[in-house]
């Protein structure tokens, strides 16, 4: 090999240059100064080491960003807060036992908020009270009737009660109670 040293501006003029981290690199781990040129032992370059990055060879493209998702529809809106006022309710500790009474005040009341519902859920019988007392009611329903049929008096129909109103309620309350005083 031929020692011929070849000078910083020679260098620049061939086209090598410091410009590449890689190459700086590699002749820092030589013993070569950033120009290339050998270094004496244990002796530092005249100029500092200096590294300069460069754009990478190939470009990488930029994101495609994801179309936006259309704007939701007023139907969408009123079933999301549909769906939470449901998830609400149904989450209380109130609701426990009162699933059915809770469906039923949700469908049958749209316009009552989480909270009205959940309020008045305390008070309501629990759904093994109401299948009791529906239980009970059928049962004196059917005595009724068989008590009815005995005495020769008519019953009205469990699904339509009778209605009355003003002093001709208290009269029949009280000629039922009482046959004998009623005159």
């Amino acid at each position: 090999m031929s020692n011929f040293r070849i000078d910083a501006h020679e260098l620049k003029a061939i086209g090598t240059g410091t410009r590449s981290s890689r190459l700086a690199a590699f002749r820092a781990a030589n013993g070569l100064d950033p120009n290339g040129i050998k270094l004496a032992e244990g002796g530092a370059s005249k100029a500092p080491v200096r590294t300069v990055a460069t754009p990478a060879a190939t470009t990488t493209p930029a994101p495609k960003l994801a179309p936006k998702a259309p704007a939701p529809t007023a139907a969408q809106i009123e079933q999301t807060r549909q769906r939470a006022r449901h998830d609400a309710v149904m989450r209380s500790p109130h609701a426990k036992g009162r699933r059915s009474i809770a469906a039923g005040l949700l469908g049958g009341a749209p316009d009552r908020s989480a909270a009205d519902i959940i309020a008045a859920l305390p008070t309501m019988p629990t759904d093994a009270e109401a299948v009791a007392n529906a239980r009970r009611n059928r049962v004196a329903t059917v005595w009724e009737r068989a008590i009815a049929a005995n005495t020769g008096k008519s019953v009205a129909p469990a699904s339509k009660p009778a209605t009355t109103t003003g002093n001709k309620a208290w009269d029949n309350v009280i000629a039922r109670m009482a046959p004998a005083h009623a005159a």
